[in-house]
């Protein structure tokens, strides 16, 4: 009974310390061709069923 709390107490405080390692690093932000990445993927799977007729329309407002 012993064992089982202090394994549980082991397992608490290493998600605390996972936790405060993590709240201390930067968030950084990067930019993402949205238009790029969909056309890759895209081309993907119309590389993947080919011989299909696949239609796709991609449509965006615009900057966020």
């Amino acid at each position: 009974m012993i064992r089982k709390s202090l394994l549980r107490l082991d397992s608490f405080i290493e998600g605390m310390n996972n936790f405060y390692r993590n709240d201390k690093l930067a968030i950084q932000r990067d930019k993402i061709d949205l238009t790029k990445l969909l056309t890759e993927e895209l081309d993907y799977l119309k590389n993947l069923y080919t011989g299909r007729d696949i239609a796709i329309f991609m449509a965006y407002r615009g900057a966020c």
